[in-house]
C-alpha cells in the first residue's frame, strides 16, 4: 500500500487562490452595482428637483450632491445639469473603490425628467 502523504496539501494550494479570487469578483460587482444604484437615484433626484415648477441647474445640482453623500456615495466630479426648455438632464458620476484590478473606476448614470409647467385655468 502507497501513502500519499502532502496530497490535501497540493489541493489546497490550487483551491484556496480560485475560491478567493471569486469571491473577490463578487464583492467587485456587488460594489460596482451599488455605485450604479447611488448614481442612479442621485440623478433622478436632482433632476426632479431641477424639473419642479421654480427649480433650476443650482438645485439640481445640489439635490445630487447631497443625495449622493446621504446614500454614501463620493462623487467624481460634480454633477453635471444640463436645463432645457422642456427637459432637464442630469449626470452623476460615482467613485467606485477597487477590490479587483481591471474593473471600472466610476460610474455615470444620466437621467432625464420632462419640466413642469404651470398653465393657467384660462389657458387650459
Amino acid at each position: 500500500m502507497r501513502v500519499e502523504r502532502g496530497e490535501v496539501s497540493a489541493e489546497a494550494v490550487i483551491i484556496v487562490p480560485v475560491v478567493f479570487l471569486i469571491l473577490l469578483f463578487g464583492v467587485q460587482v456587488a460594489t460596482i452595482f451599488h455605485a450604479a444604484n447611488i448614481a442612479t437615484a442621485a440623478a433622478a433626484q436632482g433632476a426632479a428637483a431641477a424639473a419642479a415648477m421654480g427649480g433650476d441647474a443650482i438645485s439640481g445640482e445640489r439635490v445630487a450632491t447631497m443625495s449622493v453623500t446621504e446614500l454614501g456615495g463620493r462623487l467624481n466630479s460634480a454633477p453635471v445639469v444640463h436645463v432645457g426648455a422642456d427637459i432637464v438632464e442630469v449626470s452623476v458620476r460615482i467613485n467606485v473603490p477597487r477590490i479587483v484590478p481591471g474593473f471600472p473606476s466610476d460610474v455615470v448614470r444620466t437621467v432625464s425628467e420632462q419640466r413642469e409647467l404651470f398653465i393657467e385655468e384660462a389657458d387650459r
